[in-house]
């Protein structure tokens, strides 16, 4: 088990509502759970408004203080990312697009956590391939590593049992 703080696409929710029903995976749900109240598991305003499921958007809601409204900080990084790979969004789309987003509230969460006695890593969790225009490509040029959810099942040291 770590101390890391994961900061979570859109992309890792949906895969873990289709591939890791409560229905059958309860004992993840509630170490999610266990992740938000211990204050390691964030999110931003985008990435909510991304979820289209149902189920997902009532989950989501009722764990709203996840998802950080964006600030000033937030602000300037997502003009850095974007100056840095203009591409990581499509500007003729009219969805939500929450990657640059994504990756300003990992850096802010970085700067206000820094701690000598007990230093934290901030991970974000993204599902994306490690290609050009992707959340891993673009998050290293901000030293800001990027996992998947089996990798952070295997960071939390997260077993079940069949």
């Amino acid at each position: 088990m770590t101390n890391d703080i994961y900061c979570i696409d859109s992309s890792s929710l949906i895969e873990l509502y289709h591939h890791y029903p409560d229905t059958v995976f309860e004992g993840l749900w509630k170490n999610i759970d266990i992740l938000i109240s211990q204050n390691r598991l964030f999110s931003c305003r985008e990435v909510f408004s991304e979820l289209q499921d149902e189920w997902l958007v009532k989950w989501a809601k009722s764990r709203r203080e996840i998802f950080r409204d964006l600030t000033e900080k937030q602000l300037q990084v997502v003009c850095e990312v974007l100056r840095l790979d203009p591409q990581l969004i499509n500007p003729k789309k009219e969805t939500p697009q929450a990657d640059p987003f994504l990756i300003a509230i990992a850096c802010e969460i970085i700067e206000n956590n820094g701690s000598l006695f007990e230093p934290q890593k901030v991970l974000i969790v993204t599902e994306e391939r490690d290609k050009e225009h992707k959340i891993p490509r673009v998050a290293r040029s901000f030293t800001l590593e990027s996992i998947n959810l089996v990798t952070l099942f295997n960071r939390e040291e997260w077993k079940w049992k069949g």
